[in-house]
């Protein structure tokens, strides 16, 4: 499944294929997620959001 979700954000230009994310497309997803999404998972997001910058 997350090999699925990787492939996903990439064909979507949400990652390049090295793995690096485009920040503005990432944070733009991140704050629709962070709405319907719980607690545990929206401190990930951030996270990995702020490890990328």
């Amino acid at each position: 499944m997350f090999t699925a979700l990787i492939f996903t954000l990439k064909s979507q230009g949400y990652l390049d294929s090295d793995g690096n994310c485009d920040l503005t497309r990432t944070q733009e997803l991140a704050d629709i997620l962070l709405r319907i999404l719980a607690p545990e998972v929206k401190l990930t997001i951030r996270e990995g959001i702020a490890q990328a910058i």
